[in-house]
């Protein structure tokens, strides 16, 4: 047996892991996996750890060479009905595997199921030796839900929990043990016979007893027939319940029903969130700034605005821009637009349109990938984009092709409930001592919604054939017909288009309010110089007068204090701000520093930036050694081959390097010649 020095609630203490020969299956315990199974109730998670070693002559294609970066493994870990197996080499894996075979009487019929954090990582190391793992369900390249032999279904735990794993077994009810975050050095050379310390083991066994723990808590309410593959299936499941209630929603669906010319339309139209710098502010020390966020802002539009497309789109022809605008204002719309002679207003602070939704724009000046002006651009629009876009931009000429409309109305009245629910649950469990786990799951359910309705109708069918993934996309016209015709399906895609477009017309409410002194502004916040908090003010009452208005209670009582849905909250106050472009800012709060940067780690950079003068040291050029960014090299081969290190030897196969990397603050030559022109001019 293996001593290991293992991270609990109650601190670090002693547990011991079974070789493969040690290891006796009669002590594992057992879950409830369904009435009408194919699956054992001995139910397993599984992790590996490996090294990788850098190559001088590295190149970025990452095919598998000598002048690439590689890794092999050096250690295994698997928990099996609670019972933690170490083991170094994959003939030991192997073992195992038939030693469960064999005493569970696994086949095609009963099949264990093991999960893995981050499956697509671990079976790239391993399907060589278990028997290749033939059916495999991935959504991408690299991006694996599940595979299966005749004996086994791997899932992944990752896209189960949509967490990091200490965050899930931190978040999960009635978990012992915790992830041991700094207990092992990832760059530190180990190979399968390099001695371990009780530590080193403890690591190793937490990532899998944790894993288990925290699924063992997931499956309190489900079974393995029942439980999700992704964190959305769970919203999923209990929106399609709600919509089955009303025999109504099917035929509305049916009836919405997009042709592949109107698909195409929508994603064209489709937009995330409105996440940007004030081509005013960007690159400067800035004092005294406050921030403002949207409580729930994609659950607000879902729940409380009537805005959204409610019957078949149909196609019409404007006469002119009057009736362009009245269409647009009395329909939910969809058109390609193509606007002549278009520029920014002056004041505007941040440019709507993104360059990469243009079909064309011609002669362009952009900044931070948005158009500041252009000879000639089309895109296609909402009739919420449009109105934006209206109030952003002068243009010349207009004309819209392609256009359709749609009856406005609220999202049916059982999805609506759902959110509701979620949202009163949260509302009613934060903060409250002994019901973290009941707040959390609440928390993530609401802000799962959204994804659940912009999931891409044309999937494509992912394979792997030995050597390299195998995609197959089927057409537009299958996969629409496919979509259409599963009782299992029951949103519109258009739904979750005006989501996003709701929301950037409701942030863009805020931007309004701050004017010119607008900084910053992400999906549902606003960071601008003080004294705006009055302007937040009148915007809140507003929004509640409307809910009013309507008959919508947006709000919730407790302990005599109503929380909101939808309206502002005053965030507090930075003492410094800074900011280098969307995704890219850093903060002082209450003297401690705060730093922002798509792909790197908060703390490290923070850390750093610190060392070397704080908010001031945000430039461009500045580099992070030590940046939690990592690149990672794709290995593919056929062949087991046989590694050989100081007179030892073991096996590897195909395998995946990361390489951490370093992370260097970048403005291009444009947006910072643009910078310094609009300094010279602020409104």
């Amino acid at each position: 047996m293996i001593e290991s020095s293992v991270l609990t609630i109650n601190g670090y203490e002693r547990r011991y892991a079974f070789s493969v020969s040690e290891f006796n299956p009669s002590l594992c315990q057992h879950v409830h996996a369904g009435r009408k199974t194919k699956y054992s109730d001995v139910v397993a998670t599984f992790d590996i750890e490996t090294t990788t070693i850098k190559q001088e002559n590295a190149t970025e294609e990452g095919a598998f060479s000598l002048k690439n970066p590689y890794a092999f493994m050096y250690h295994w870990q698997m928990c099996i009905g609670g019972v933690v197996i170490f083991g170094r080499f994959w003939h030991e894996l192997q073992a195992l595997h038939e030693k469960l075979v064999r005493y569970f009487n696994l086949n095609e019929k009963r099949k264990m199921v093991i999960y893995v954090h981050n499956l697509s990582f671990e079976w790239l190391f391993t399907h060589q030796f278990l028997d290749c793992w033939e059916n495999i369900f991935a959504t991408e390249r690299n991006k694996i839900l599940k595979c299966s032999n005749d004996c086994f279904e791997w899932r992944c735990s990752y896209r189960l929990s949509n967490m990091s794993l200490a965050k899930y077994i931190e978040n999960s009810k009635g978990t012992y043990y915790r992830k041991a975050v700094e207990d092992l050095d990832y760059r530190k050379y180990r190979d399968p016979y390099t001695a371990l310390s009780p530590i080193e083991y403890g690591y190793c066994y937490n990532d899998v007893a944790g894993l288990y723990q925290a699924i063992c808590a997931s499956l309190i309410e489900d079974t393995l027939d029942s439980i999700p593959l992704t964190s959305t299936g769970y919203v999923r499941r209990d929106c399609r319940e709600a919509m089955k209630k009303n025999k109504r929603n099917r035929k509305l669906f049916l009836d919405m029903k997009l042709t592949p010319e109107l698909y195409t339309l929508c994603k064209e139209a489709f937009r995330g969130g409105d996440t940007h710098g004030s081509r005013y502010y960007v690159n400067q020390v800035v004092d005294d700034v406050e921030s403002f966020d949207k409580a729930s802002s994609y659950p607000y539009v879902m729940y409380c605005l009537p805005e959204f497309p409610m019957s078949k789109f149909m196609e019409y022809d404007n006469e002119d821009e009057d009736d362009l605008n009245e269409m647009n204002k009395k329909y939910c719309t969809l058109g390609r637009y193509r606007l002549t002679n278009v520029k920014l207003k002056r004041g505007k602070t941040n440019p709507y349109i993104a360059y990469s939704k243009c079909a064309t724009c011609i002669a362009p000046k952009l900044f931070n990938g948005r158009v500041l002006e252009a000879e000639e651009i089309i895109l296609t629009l909402t009739n919420i984009d449009y109105l934006i876009l209206k109030n952003e931009y002068d243009f010349e000429g207009l004309s819209v092709g392609d256009f359709h409309f749609a009856r406005k109305g609220y999202l049916p009245e059982e999805l609506r409930s759902v959110i509701w629910e979620y949202f009163t649950k949260k509302t009613m469990l934060k903060g409250v001592k002994g019901h973290e786990y009941e707040y959390m799951k609440s928390k993530n359910k609401l802000n799962s919604i959204f994804g659940m309705m912009v999931t891409d109708i044309v999937h494509s069918e992912i394979s792997f054939d030995g050597n390299d993934y195998c995609i197959e996309t089927p057409t537009v016209e299958e996969a629409l017909e496919k979509y259409y015709k599963s009782r299992n399906n029951f949103l519109s895609y258009q739904w979750g288009v005006w989501v996003t477009a709701l929301a950037r017309l409701e942030l863009r409410k805020g931007i309004e309010a701050v004017g010119p002194d607008n900084i910053y502004n992400d999906t549902d916040s606003v960071k601008a110089l003080k004294g705006h908090a009055k302007d937040f003010e009148r915007l809140n009452v507003e929004i509640n007068r409307q809910c009013k208005d309507r008959g919508i209670v947006n709000y919730l009582v407790r302990n005599g204090k109503r929380f909101y849905l939808g309206t502002w909250d005053n965030e507090g106050r930075y003492d410094q701000f800074k900011t280098l472009g969307a995704k890219k800012y850093v903060y002082r709060q209450d003297g401690e520093l705060h730093l922002t940067v798509s792909g790197l780690d908060k703390k490290k950079g923070a850390k750093y930036l610190e060392s070397i003068g704080g908010v001031p040291a945000f430039n461009k050029g500045v580099v992070f050694t030590d940046s939690g960014r990592t690149a990672s090299y794709y290995n593919f081969t056929n062949e087991i081959t046989t590694m050989t290190r100081d007179g030892y030897s073991w096996q590897n196969g195909s395998n995946i390097a990361i390489v951490d990397c370093e992370y260097t603050l970048g403005i291009t030559d444009s947006m910072l010649s643009i910078i310094l022109e609009t300094h010279l001019t602020k409104p």
